[in-house]
């Protein structure tokens, strides 16, 4: 409650802060909406940021001035991002399992490198670079429509056509 109540005395005056109101600023790493027009695309200097349509100049959130003129960090430090692993599900090794793919009608054995609720990976004993329609049949014979995401090698990445409900702790 002290920060409501708070006023800041400066060379023989003071400022409530109480009575200024709302403040409109601009922050980074958020999605920031003009409050002229409404978009979302922006000119960002050191103190504001203007929006490239309509002129409406916003003061940053991070720009700071002390009394000297310095300023401190102008951008609040975000933790980097590890990109090389994007997967939406979770995937698990393929221990040894061996499932049957049928590449355009004929069926090939397809070693399981690692699976998940979206796709898999492993090696096929058949160029699957230019398979029109694949299917990956289960130990229990399920079978799943899937398409080739990449070929590498004798690597392959399958992914199913839609998130499949499957157990994978143990073969189905």
């Amino acid at each position: 409650m002290a920060g409501v109540l708070a006023q800041v005395e400066q060379g023989g005056f003071s400022i409530d802060l109480t009575a200024r109101g709302y403040q409109v600023l601009f922050r980074a790493n958020e999605a920031n909406h003009c409050p002229g027009c409404g978009r979302a695309q922006w000119i960002v200097g050191r103190l504001t940021a203007e929006c490239v349509f309509c002129g409406t100049a916003l003061p940053l959130a991070e720009a700071h001035w002390s009394e000297s003129g310095a300023t401190t960090p102008r951008f609040t430090p975000v933790e980097p991002v590890d990109w090389s692993d994007r997967r939406r599900y979770e995937r698990k090794t393929g221990d040894g399992r061996v499932l049957q793919l049928v590449v355009d009608g004929e069926k090939h054995s397809f070693k399981v490198h690692d699976i998940s609720v979206g796709g898999l990976k492993g090696d096929g004993f058949v160029d699957l670079s230019d398979a029109k329609s694949v299917e990956v049949v289960f130990e229990g014979g399920r079978t799943v429509p899937a398409k080739v995401r990449w070929t590498e090698g004798g690597l392959a990445g399958l992914s199913f056509t839609g998130p499949v409900l499957i157990d994978l702790t143990r073969p189905v």
